[in-house]
């Protein structure tokens, strides 16, 4: 029910996810590992996709969490 390239994007998604809990590197780092080469755009879909910017996610789930 959706495009190739939403697809795509929603599995980079899912992964950023992942690697924002658990690697301990830059956001930007991660994005550039996903293949974004423009870390605000990376920044923007990624806070379409889950409704909060990637710091906001990696503090949220950041342990421990009070």
């Amino acid at each position: 029910g959706c495009t190739p390239l939403q697809y795509i994007i929603s599995k980079k998604m899912e992964r950023a996810q992942s690697r924002l809990v658990t690697d301990h590197i830059e956001i930007k780092e991660i994005a550039f590992q996903l293949g974004f080469s423009d870390p605000s755009y990376f920044n923007r879909l990624f806070k379409k996709s889950t409704g909060i910017t990637p710091r906001e996610y990696r503090a949220f789930h950041s342990f421990p969490h009070e």
